[in-house]
C-alpha cells in the first residue's frame, strides 16, 4: 500500500483591532519508526486577554501539545488511546495557562493525522473542516453563546450576520480549572483536505467567505496558495480580526 503523504500551507495575518496578532498556529510532520505514513500535527489557537496575555496563552497551549506529541512520536510502539492522550495534553496546557497567564485565555483546535486516521481535539471557536471532493464538513462546534442560541433555535446564522452580537466563549483554555475537550475521530481518504482556522476567517456560518469560495480555492490550489488566498479574501470581505488559515492535503 502506498504510504499516506501530507502537505500543508499556513498563513496568519494581524487584524486592525489590536497591536499584535493573538492567533498562534503550528504544523509539524513526523516520521516515527512505527509508521510508513506521514504523521502530522496541526493546530490553531486564538488568544484572549490584554497586554499580550492572549498571545502568551495561545503560545503556551500550542507549545504544550507540540511537546507532548513529539515525545509520543519518539516511542518505538504505535500509540493507542489518542483521544485520551490529546485530552490530557489540553488539560496540561490549561493548567499552565492558569498558572502563568491568569489574565489570558485561548481557544485551541488540534488535528493529529496518523496515516488515514484523523483525530480532532477542540475547545473554543476556532474550527476544523474536512473536504471530500467538493463537499466541506464542519467537524467542530463553536463554544460561544451566539452559536448556542443558533443551536437552540432562538436565532439563525443569517440573523447574526445582519445583527451581530458580541461573541462570548463559554469554554476556553485558561478559564476554569476543569476543562472539557471535544474529540472527533474519523478516516481520511487520499486527496481529501483539512482546513483549520480562527474565527477571523469564517465567523458563524460563512460570515466572510462562502462555502463555494472556500471549497473552490482549496480544491484548485496547492495548500500554501490556498491558505494565502483565503486570508486575503477574508480581509477583502471585511474581516478586521486576526486571521489564520491552515490547509492540509492528504496525498
Amino acid at each position: 500500500m502506498t504510504p499516506f503523504h501530507l502537505t500543508y500551507g499556513l498563513t496568519s495575518a494581524k487584524g486592525t483591532v489590536r497591536e499584535t496578532n493573538q492567533d498562534v498556529a503550528a504544523a509539524r510532520l513526523f516520521k516515527p519508526a512505527w509508521s510508513e505514513d506521514d504523521v502530522g500535527l496541526f493546530m490553531v489557537a486564538d488568544g484572549m486577554g490584554a497586554r499580550g496575555e492572549g498571545e502568551r496563552a495561545a503560545q503556551i497551549a500550542v507549545d504544550t501539545v507540540i511537546e507532548a506529541v513529539t515525545e509520543l512520536m519518539s516511542n518505538n510502539d504505535a500509540p493507542t488511546n489518542i483521544g485520551e492522550f490529546l485530552t490530557e495534553a489540553f488539560k496540561k496546557a490549561n493548567a499552565t495557562i492558569l498558572s502563568e497567564t491568569p489574565d489570558g485565555g485561548t481557544t485551541l483546535t488540534c488535528a493529529l493525522v496518523i496515516g488515514n486516521k484523523l483525530h480532532i481535539a477542540h475547545v473554543g471557536d476556532t474550527r476544523a473542516y474536512v473536504l471530500f471532493n467538493n463537499e466541506i464538513i464542519l467537524l467542530t462546534k463553536d463554544h460561544t453563546f451566539s452559536m448556542e442560541l443558533v443551536r437552540l433555535g432562538h436565532v439563525t446564522t443569517e440573523e447574526l450576520k445582519l445583527h451581530p452580537i458580541d461573541d462570548v466563549l463559554f469554554r476556553a483554555l485558561g478559564r476554569d480549572a476543569e476543562l472539557e475537550v471535544d474529540m472527533v475521530a474519523m478516516n481520511l481518504t487520499v486527496n481529501s483536505s483539512l482546513l483549520l482556522c480562527t474565527d477571523g476567517l469564517i465567523k458563524w456560518s460563512w460570515g466572510f467567505l462562502s462555502e463555494s469560495q472556500v471549497t473552490t480555492i482549496i480544491h484548485n490550489c496547492d495548500p500554501q496558495t490556498a491558505s494565502d488566498r483565503l486570508v486575503a479574501l477574508a480581509r477583502e470581505r471585511g474581516s478586521n480580526d486576526d486571521i489564520t488559515a491552515l490547509v492540509v492535503r492528504v496525498g
